[in-house]
């Protein structure tokens, strides 16, 4: 009877003693699970590659405890350390290239697998690339993105034999999520250097055309120049951001497209234009609309051709819009636009004193003018002088 009750015992003890073993092993897991989609959120969070690899690293210490860590990318036949912690000297170690036929490199790319050395300083394969005297345990986890490996991350302790089989487990969930961050990185950075060259590409279009309407007339040659700088740096002075100052420079480079369409006898005539040849000109806005509004890219541009030749007072042309009717940056730049216009040379007249120009802008506040651009305009460039009215009754600019 009491062997029966012992056996009996023992047994529900086997059972409890099991049961608490699950349990445990249970909750580990949980909490390793737990680990992994906090750090797999980590990663997730960034498209710069700098940050993706600085958080890569940091989140996988809550995964994997380490005393040091590298982060390898191939390049070509060569490996280069793109993030490290722990390292000794992590600035030298930083940006350095290394043979990828290092041996335990290969023996990670043959498997495909993790490897663990218990020892490294007893493993011939172990190569102190980075000073890795008081390197003892060493994991090497490979990073797989779209079927192939493009960089390796190696997790160090100072401490023989500090990883096992469940923490190359966990790395290798980890790094295939990491990896996918790092080529999405990629694939962000590379696009983002397409656009940019896309957009330098554009902008050298612009300065073209503008370049060749200048050749065209050559009273007006840097006067795109000039105009794009001084109404840039009023925009920043307004407090106007990217990405609005990009589409108002590309909007300046083009203001007189429109000019295209008008007759060399006009744009070039010496003496007062008749009504039908004001009607003429005053077409160009239009004609720049109608050019540009196809180039998808530029319609955020248009507005500074299309509308920089109306008032605020809404006497201007081509559509007579009055006051904030007007776009933001056709009234920043017609201030400009005028500025200029009247400091230089005409066929019709000579270019007027700063002073006088000043005061036009000063009395046209309000009139031809958004009242607080002019303002600021006036403060940036810090005139003072009498009043006058341009003398043939034209609106400067044209």
């Amino acid at each position: 009877t009491e062997l029966v009750f012992l056996t009996s015992l023992a047994q529900q003890a086997s059972v409890a003693i099991e049961n608490a073993r699950l349990f445990e092993s249970e909750q580990r897991r949980r909490q390793e699970a737990e680990k992994l989609q906090v750090a797999a959120t980590a990663v997730t969070s960034s498209l710069d590659l700098e940050e993706v690899l600085e958080t890569i690293l940091v989140a996988l210490k809550q995964v994997v405890p380490y005393d040091s860590a590298s982060m390898f990318l191939l390049e070509g036949d060569q490996v280069r350390i793109r993030a490290a912690k722990g390292l000794p000297d992590p600035d030298i170690a930083l940006g350095q290239l290394f043979p990828a036929s290092n041996a335990l490199l290969r023996a990670i790319q043959r498997s495909g697998k993790a490897v663990i050395v218990d020892d490294a300083q007893l493993d011939s394969r172990f190569e102190k690339w980075a000073g890795g005297d008081q390197i003892h345990g060493w994991l090497g986890v490979p990073l797989v993105a779209r079927g192939q490996i493009i960089g390796y991350v190696t997790l160090d302790s100072d401490t023989p034999c500090a990883f096992h089989e469940s923490d190359a487990i966990l790395a290798q969930t980890f790094a295939h999520q990491a990896a996918a961050a790092i080529d999405n990185a990629r694939l962000f950075t590379s696009l983002e250097q397409s656009n940019l060259e896309l957009s330098r590409a554009y902008d050298t279009t612009l300065e073209g055309w503008g370049n060749a309407l200048e050749l065209r007339d050559k009273e007006t040659q840097g006067h795109t120049r000039r105009v794009t700088e001084l109404t840039l740096r009023l925009a920043r002075q307004l407090g106007i951001r990217e990405p609005l100052l990009t589409h108002l420079r590309r909007g300046v480079l083009v203001h007189d497209i429109g000019k295209m369409g008008v007759p060399d006898r006009i744009l070039h005539k010496k003496a007062p234009l008749t009504k039908k040849e004001w009607e003429q000109l005053r077409k160009h806005p239009q004609y720049a609309f109608d050019l540009l509004y196809p180039i998808t890219y530029l319609r955020p541009a248009l507005e500074v051709a299309y509308c920089h030749h109306e008032r605020w007072d809404g006497k201007g042309y081509p559509r007579g819009l009055t006051g904030e009717e007007i776009p933001l940056l056709a009234r920043v730049f017609s201030v400009v636009d005028v500025w200029d216009a009247l400091l230089s040379d005409r066929v019709y007249r000579k270019a007027w004193p700063r002073e006088k120009v000043i005061d036009y802008i000063r009395e046209q506040t309000g009139r031809q003018f958004d009242p607080r651009i002019a303002e600021e305009f006036l403060r940036m460039v810090d005139g003072r002088g009498a009043r006058h009215n341009p003398p043939d009754g034209s609106i400067p600019g044209d």
